[in-house]
């Protein structure tokens, strides 16, 4: 946890975070989010401790990275995007195109920036250009079908996962 002189940004946040996640008996960032499937990085930050949602997300695909699985950091991240920032579900609400489009470039940036995924650009785009989901839609984790269906059409095969 953090001291009085500390913030979320001092020094050895990432090891901070594998310590939170040890104490809570999951054996790294990954399992400890397969174990909550879907929820909004916010919250996710809120029960490791001290942590802004941008630390988790990088440490996410750094795990992911080196387990060559970054297909499925993005599907996860998509789903904790979508659902954090589209709270009444797809299309729904005031503004629902500005927030969608929001929501799928906040995702965009956290897989080829924060992330350090930029070899995913060009797949992104394509999912980005692409994605469409029912009115009313939530993701219920990664594997939820609409998010299946969108990175089964547009991730491409010939890149390492």
């Amino acid at each position: 946890m953090l001291s009085e002189s500390q913030n979320v940004w001092s020094p050895g946040w990432t090891d901070r975070i594998h310590t939170s996640v040890r104490s809570l008996g999951f054996a790294d960032l990954t399992q400890l989010l397969d174990s909550m499937p879907a929820a909004p990085y916010s919250e996710v930050a809120h029960h490791l401790g001290k942590f802004a949602p941008i630390q988790i997300v990088a440490v996410q695909f750094k795990e992911a990275r080196l387990a060559n699985r970054v297909r499925d950091a993005a599907k996860d991240s998509l789903s904790r995007n979508l659902n954090e920032q589209l709270p009444g579900g797809w299309g729904s609400g005031n503004n629902a195109d500005f927030k969608q489009a929001s929501a799928l470039a906040n995702w965009f940036s956290e897989l080829t920036v924060t992330g350090e995924c930029g070899i995913f650009k060009d797949v992104a785009n394509e999912i980005l250009e692409h994605f469409d989901a029912p009115f009313g839609w939530k993701p219920n984790g990664p594997n939820d079908p609409v998010i299946e269906k969108a990175f089964n059409q547009w991730w491409m095969h010939k890149i390492p996962q």
